[in-house]
């Protein structure tokens, strides 16, 4: 739904373009590689003389995007509305709403789906506990929330957990998840948020550390006839480079002194000349 979305919102973006592009104008939009993607090449290529697809370097390639580049715009008399009509020109999709409701994916949902009885639980629903670090370490927290009614806390994820500064009442909250609100459900989904982001850092600092730790052996197990060919070959290079500069100097030299030289040449034509026009006007008064 989210792919025929966004480029049925490319389509009325190409509409637009129509109607405000003059003749060989370009048009250029990101689209997502879907069923549909073909059916808006096919609409372009009947308005752009020229239409290309490209994915730059910095798209993911896990990533569906795409960025089509359309050149040389017909500018046509008149158009067909159907072309540019998505529910002629696109495949349209229903979203499944069964789906959507059990998917839950934001805080908002899971408290839409908050049970309606006094006592806190749904009467089809069997009591279930699972431990605080699963939650954690979940790739989908709502489900947990949704699912089970109480995370067990460990003495080992209190310590764990004790830089992130958890409130006071964290082991009441976690005692019955059935009965929490939007206060506690915060609460819980920012503490996994923090706890995520401290594994993240610290896998980080241990592959760098790692890292390091294999340079320092790499460079720890070369030989001595090694060290000296980097020590030559580092030499041989800084030499080039001195050479280099001590040319481009002398080149400078070289032009200074022509630049001086040819001053000097003419400074004496210059001289000359004054002195052949002085004894012109000499002669001229004898005359």
């Amino acid at each position: 739904m989210d792919a025929y979305n966004q480029i049925e919102l490319s389509l009325h973006a190409l509409k637009l373009a129509t109607e405000v592009l003059r003749k060989g104008g370009w048009f250029i939009t990101k689209l997502f590689r879907s069923k549909d993607y073909n059916a808006f090449m096919y609409v372009a290529n009947q308005l752009f003389t020229k239409v290309e697809s490209s994915k730059p370097q910095s798209s993911r390639t896990s990533s569906a995007e795409i960025f089509m580049v359309c050149q040389g715009f017909k500018a046509p008399d008149s158009i067909d509305p159907k072309l540019l009509d998505p529910s002629y020109a696109l495949m349209y999709v229903e979203e499944d709403k069964n789906q959507s409701s059990d998917n839950i994916t934001s805080l908002k949902k899971l408290l839409e789906t908050k049970k309606k009885h006094r006592d806190g639980y749904d009467r089809e629903i069997l009591y279930q506990e699972c431990p605080f670090v699963d939650f954690l370490q979940s790739s989908n927290p709502h489900e947990y929330l949704t699912n089970f009614n109480r995370f067990l806390l460990t003495d080992e994820i209190k310590k764990e957990l004790v830089p992130h500064k958890p409130p006071v009442d964290l082991e009441q909250i976690c005692q019955d998840l059935k009965v929490c609100g939007r206060r506690e459900f915060s609460i819980l989904l920012k503490l996994r948020y923090k706890y995520a982001l401290a594994i993240d850092r610290a896998s980080k600092d241990a592959k760098q550390a790692a890292r390091e730790t294999r340079l320092e052996n790499e460079n720890a197990e070369k030989t001595q006839e090694q060290i000296e060919a980097e020590v030559d070959r580092e030499l041989e290079v800084t030499i080039k480079k001195f050479e280099q500069q001590k040319k481009r100097a002398a080149k400078k030299d070289r032009e200074r002194e022509a630049k001086q030289d040819m001053r000097k040449k003419m400074s004496v034509i210059a001289a000359s000349s004054i002195n052949n026009d002085e004894d012109l006007k000499m002669d001229r008064k004898t005359w």
